[in-house]
């Protein structure tokens, strides 16, 4: 009874991924779930194309960091983006086979971003020089990790 039980759901799991399979471009396009995943995306995602790593040096000189110490600002970005996209994918495929969605890593991803900018915006002017290098490491990786 048990097996009948497990072969009946194979089946629905099946009929699932092929009712999936077959939409269309346009139904998948209009779904309130992609769009919902696209406003969410486009907005942890807006801040680092445009603005963050482009204007990382002068970002950097407005908060009085000197220009010896910009240029490693900008390469520190650049590692941990790169470090978050590898790791990211391999967290991602590990916990996929423990049954964790691999879209929930835009969910940590948002919660380090939204922890890193509520550390910036509520700290005194003097701890911010100390506290830029370990958001900067923070927003990096998880900008590196949604791509």
């Amino acid at each position: 009874c048990g097996r009948q039980d497990e072969s009946e759901i194979d089946v629905e799991v099946e009929a699932e991924v092929e009712a999936e399979a077959s939409k269309t471009l346009r139904s998948i396009l209009t779904s309130r779930r992609f769009l919902v995943f696209l406003v969410i995306f486009s907005t942890l995602q807006s801040v680092g194309s445009g603005l963050f790593i482009a204007n990382l040096s002068l970002l950097a000189s407005s908060l009085y960091v000197p220009e010896e110490r910009q240029a490693s600002l900008v390469s520190m970005v650049s590692y941990c983006n790169c470090a978050g996209r590898f790791a990211a994918g391999f967290l991602m495929d590990a916990l996929s086979r423990r049954g964790v969605p691999k879209a929930a890593h835009t969910c940590w991803t948002a919660f380090v971003l939204f922890c890193a900018a509520a550390a910036l915006t509520f700290s005194s002017d003097v701890q911010l020089p100390g506290l830029l290098q370990p958001a900067l490491v923070a927003v990096a990786f998880v900008y590196g990790a949604n791509w």
